[in-house]
């Protein structure tokens, strides 16, 4: 599959990660250009029923639930009981009534039916592909090549296949500028080394 990042999904995505930064427990949040790519899928895709495996503090949750295209349901799997504590915060009550949490790795095998996406950005096992297929989109937040690899090596037991393409932000690293005060209130040049995104890897299953 190929998606086509627009300007409205590269604003959308900036927005969530401008605000989502702000919040406790943001040291490893997607990037800006993972939630564009997410947005792509939403607007290209549109999918009814999404997994995401690992859902953090909730940015890429908010995403699709704030997002124009009105999903069914997300069913989303994380931990850590910090992260839960702040992704119950950071949604709003109409973002809760379409999310199914489950909060344990005994609780994941409850987990059924269809999805059109399915998301992984945490520890997964290999039960938790049984949820993948003909059709599903794969994304894959970050590196993650191991968990690439063992989707498809469950997904060719069943003659099936993800062809994972790279999705990465064209940024490299840069400095950013700005002011810092001083003790005596005074401002100074301060400059902080930002790192390139890390981009996503995302494909669609299908057949051998």
């Amino acid at each position: 599959m190929q998606l086509e990042i627009t300007e409205q999904d590269q604003s959308f995505a900036e927005g969530i990660y401008r605000m989502f930064k702000q919040k406790p427990g943001s040291q490893h949040i997607a990037g800006s250009f993972a939630i564009s790519c997410l947005s792509a899928i939403l607007r290209q895709n549109k999918p009814e029923n999404i997994l995401e495996f690992g859902a953090g503090i909730g940015t890429m949750t908010y995403a699709i639930l704030d997002h124009e295209h009105q999903v069914k349901q997300v069913t989303v799997t994380e931990a850590n009981d910090f992260c839960i504590e702040q992704l119950k915060k950071n949604l709003t009550k109409s973002h809760l009534q379409k999310l199914d949490l489950h909060s344990d790795d005994n609780s994941k095998h409850l987990i059924s039916g269809d999805f059109d996406l399915v998301i992984f950005d945490g520890n997964v096992e290999a039960e938790d592909f049984r949820h993948l297929r003909e059709g599903t989109v794969c994304m894959v937040e970050g590196f993650r090549e191991k968990t690439r690899n063992a989707i498809n090596q469950e997904l060719q037991k069943s003659g099936l296949i993800c062809n994972f393409k790279n999705y990465a932000s064209d940024r490299k690293q840069y400095f950013a500028f700005g002011w810092k005060k001083t003790g005596l209130g005074f401002k100074r040049p301060k400059f902080k080394l930002v790192k390139h995104d890390k981009g996503c890897w995302i494909g669609q299953v299908e057949k051998l």
